[in-house]
């Protein structure tokens, strides 16, 4: 059966034509602009360009079909001064009479229009509003009067022999109303903190998807000629309706009741400056107020006995809607003092006087205060302080010195036994010993990963480590070390620690294994200095066991233990299925701390057979970045080759997804870990399907990861945050490899007129930030560089007195992505607190024979299962093909 549906584009319409979908019905749209047809995106429906005052374009449109539903109509409130404008009574009479003549002469089997609950008046009595209650135009808008006369034109057809049926929807609330509507304006306006206060109005309100199930059902159980209130069995005042949205947002409800005397002086007002001096849309228009004051409760009773509408509770409906507007960026940045692309130009005026512009976008006195530090430091950078200095490793040294700072890399089902020329059988002793000897030559030839740490009280610094060392640790449960082997460099051992008696070696062992436990506990900032500190303090104590020479010996091996990369080494179980919980399960580093000196924390999976290794490496950020080391892993994976490809977990949630703790400390608070396999192939689609079709109209690429970020911007968990995004840059013109960022906060370029407009101008200052970064150019990396020249003290005392205003500079949760890495476990520092996000390769093999990517993410537990929810949502909806993907 083929349904014709006039205003499908629309707010209710658009609902309708789903559910009509769904029901199994082949829909036909009546479309004046291919603009105007967002809604519909990637539905199967049949789109019919034209307008329902062409009556020629209307025939075309309705001859073939066998129900028809009306509800094209211009909904405006015009200005009180403007008599009688044409342009509503054209669409909503003269186009509903074109409706229904081409719908009389082609034998529609059904009719429904779609009417309002404004064409009825309240009864003398105050009672609720019925199906018979009659129409009184003294003071009634253009609108409902259009509207009355609609009905009038469908009764005289209904007696022509037309089965026709009038539904009078309530105040609709609901998905989708991207206009919006009046009524959806009330919840935006809410949650942009935008109303002094509530005026007295009681409303009659129905749900969007309620709405549209009842045109279903009218077109069965519909009695011709009649009408039908579709309202839900409550009613409420914009005080009460305020109240609900306070619960579901958390945004406190303005409580100053207005009068209407001062509501109207005030719209009058306004509707006047806005039409005649800014050529805007009113705040408030005194049509709307007159609908408000009029306060319709009205009956829906003959809806739910007639056509089984069944309404949604209210506070659902509400729910519903506050998401959709949030995911849909329609919550502007909070505050006065705020750039905005498509705001108020004073501000951005100001912070372009000031020098601010380019670094941030909110105006405070903690911001003005932190850019004049930034301008001190910059005149000392031009005397000559912090020269020579990368302003990214200086960064690393002071903010990423902890454990959750560490990131993780790996590479699975590496053949390690692939330069052997005979596969003889090993045991698993053999087999350890074999994978270390074979590292550490591999090590020796990475000068990336021998490194060494220099630990001071404000910083880490690191520093060149000539020797290729590995230490094979054992520890319990509660992370204390049981016992180690220390494997030195076999070109350095040599008259170093070979002559050593054993009975002095093993002494030695047991005192860095007793201080190493009693500093496990404190915090990662001081431990390692504590750590030093007490082995000194240990060998003083010792000291009349070695002579003068061994004594010396025995000093520089305890720290050449501390400086090694220390490995421990697992069994996978027999028969373990990519699903299996241990294969893919990231290891709990927190409970194999290293001592603090070294960059390497190694865990060896073997498999069963001993024929293959899963390597975690966990990194210290301070001298290592990820996509350098990811390089490194690539090159052991080529070399060394794998036994296969290891097909990772089908996308979706892990049933066992609860967070790790990956900070120090035995409490379970800090910060905690998760992470996650999922499709992300059909969000690539609609990044190549924008690209595709937006992409001339921007002039520029639409990526990934921008697409990524504005969506994830839109939930609640992420309103309002700034984003910091890596971007490798190379080594170039005598300067170290490191990293610049991308600075930057998606509310700013929110638009609630048109969403694509504001997309757009985030994509286009995403990709400057990304090719200035990449020329070493444009603010964040002058931001980094200047802050070279600051003593590492001062990097302290800014997080510890200045960090919302360096927040507002540099973000306050960080989104990184390495593109060829198979498991990329997110770091965190000391700045981001509302935590780090990782993303990996995007095309795994799945056991399902499907793609997956992994995405990892650290911060605090009450927001990464949030963001975890978030982003399978943002998936979900790339999935369902949803239609606004700005």
């Amino acid at each position: 059966m083929t349904a014709l549906v006039t205003g499908g584009t629309g707010f209710i319409g658009s609902a309708l034509v789903r559910h009509l979908l769904a029901a199994g019905y082949r829909v036909r749209v009546l479309v004046r602009q291919k603009k105007d047809s967002l809604l519909l995106e990637n539905l199967p429906v049949e789109v019919i360009n034209g307008d329902v005052t062409n009556a020629r374009a209307v025939d075309k449109a309705v001859e073939g079909c066998s129900v028809v539903f009306n509800l094209a109509s211009l909904y405006a409130f015009y200005p009180f001064w403007m008599k009688h404008p044409k342009a509503i009574y054209r669409i909503n009479v003269d186009g509903t009479v074109n409706m229904l003549e081409a719908s009389l002469r082609h034998g529609v089997k059904k009719f429904i229009h779609t009417s309002t609950i404004a064409v009825l008046n309240r009864p003398v009595d105050g009672g609720s509003v019925d199906e018979n209650a009659g129409f009184d135009p003294r003071g009634a808008s253009h609108y409902a009067r259009s509207k009355y006369q609609a009905e009038r034109e469908v009764l005289k057809y209904y007696s022509r022999g037309l089965p026709a049926v009038i539904l009078n929807p309530a105040v609709v609330f609901g998905e989708r109303d991207h206009k919006p509507t009046p009524s959806g304006d009330v919840i935006v306006k809410f949650l942009n903190r935008s109303y002094p206060g509530y005026f007295d109005t009681l409303w009659s309100v129905a749900d969007a998807d309620d709405v549209a199930k009842a045109h279903l059902a009218a077109v069965e159980r519909g009695k011709a000629g009649e009408r039908y209130i579709l309202a839900s069995g409550g009613h409420y005042t914009l005080r009460e309706i305020f109240g609900i949205l306070e619960k579901i947002t958390g945004i406190k409800a303005p409580r100053l009741r207005i009068p209407y005397a001062v509501l109207f002086s005030f719209t009058y007002l306004e509707e006047a400056v806005a039409y005649f001096l800014f050529r805007t849309k009113p705040l408030i228009a005194t049509e709307g107020v007159k609908f408000c004051k009029a306060s319709l409760p009205c009956d829906g009773s003959k809806a739910i006995r007639d056509l089984g509408y069944a309404p949604t509770p209210f506070e659902e409906t509400l729910a519903t809607a506050v998401a959709w507007y949030r995911k849909n960026g329609y919550v502007e940045p909070r505050g006065f003092f705020r750039i905005r692309t498509h705001g108020s130009r004073l501000v951005r005026f100001l912070m372009r006087r000031l020098g601010m512009a380019g670094y941030t976008d909110r105006l405070s006195p903690g911001t003005i205060f932190f850019f004049g530090i930034v301008k001190l430091l910059n005149l000392l950078k031009k005397a000559g302080a912090g020269r020579g200095e990368d302003g990214w490793r200086k960064v690393t040294q002071c903010y990423l010195r902890t454990e959750q700072a560490k990131f993780i890399l790996t590479v699975f089902n590496l053949d390690f036994r692939s330069d052997l020329k005979t596969k003889n059988e090993m045991t698993c002793d053999d087999a350890k010993r074999h994978f270390i000897r074979r590292f550490a030559k591999f090590l020796k030839t990475q000068p990336l990963f021998c490194q060494k740490l220099e630990w001071h009280r404000f910083c880490a610094k690191s520093g060149p480590q000539p020797f290729a060392d590995i230490v094979q640790a054992e520890f319990d449960a509660s992370g204390n070390l049981l016992r180690f082997e220390p494997r030195f460099d076999p070109d350095d051992e040599r008259g170093r620690f070979e002559a050593m008696p054993t009975e002095l070696k093993e002494l030695l062992f047991e005192g860095l294994r007793q201080v190493y436990n009693a500093t496990l506990e404190l915090p990662d900032k001081k431990r390692p200095l504590r750590l030093k500190a007490e082995w000194h303090r240990w060998l003083s104590k010792h000291s009349g066991c070695f002579s003068g020479e061994w004594f010396k010996r025995a000093k520089e091996l305890g720290e050449r233990v501390m400086s090694a990369a220390f490995i421990r080494f697992e069994t996978l179980p027999a028969g373990l299925s990519a699903r299996g919980s241990g294969r893919f399960r990231v290891p709990w580093f927190i409970r194999s701390k290293h001592p603090g000196y070294g960059p390497l924390t190694i865990v060896c999976r073997l498999t069963p057979d001993l024929e293959a290794a899963d390597i975690w490496i966990q990194f210290s950020h301070v001298p290592v970045d990820g996509v350098p080391a990811q390089e490194v892993l690539n090159k052991i994976k080529k070399e060394w080759g794998t036994k296969g490809d290891l097909p990772f977990p089908a996308s979706g949630y892990r049933q066992d997804m609860t967070p790790e703790v990956c900070s120090s400390g035995r409490t379970a608070d800090g910060t905690v870990h998760v992470y996650q396999c999922l499709d992300f192939q059909p969000f690539l689609q609609v990044r190549n399907q924008l690209n595709k079709r937006f992409g001339g109209r921007a002039k520029q690429v639409i990526s990934s990861a921008a697409l990524l970020i504005w969506k994830l911007s839109q939930y609640r968990e992420f309103e309002d945050i700034k984003f910091a995004v890596p971007v490798d840059l190379r080594a170039a013109g005598g300067r170290e490899r490191t990293l610049g960022f991308i600075f930057i906060r998606p509310a700013v370029y929110f638009d609630k007129q048109r969403a694509d407009r504001g997309f757009f101008s985030f994509q286009q200052e995403f990709n400057r930030q990304l090719f200035s970064a990449r020329k070493r150019r444009g603010e964040s990396y002058r931001l980094l560089e200047i802050y070279t020249a600051a003593p590492h003290a001062l990097y302290a005392v800014t997080a510890k007195f200045l960090m919302r205003p360096l927040q507002d500079f540099v973000g306050s949760l960080g989104i990184t992505i390495i593109k060829k890495a198979d498991f990329f476990v997110a770091p965190a520092s000391d700045v981001h607190t509302d935590g780090f996000i990782a993303f990996s390769n995007f095309t795994l093999p799945s056991e399902d024979g499907g793609k997956v990517g992994v995405v990892s993410m650290k911060g605090p537990r009450e927001k990464v299962e949030k963001y975890m929810n978030v982003l399978h949502d943002v998936m979900h909806r790339a999935i369902r093909r949803d239609e606004l993907y700005f």
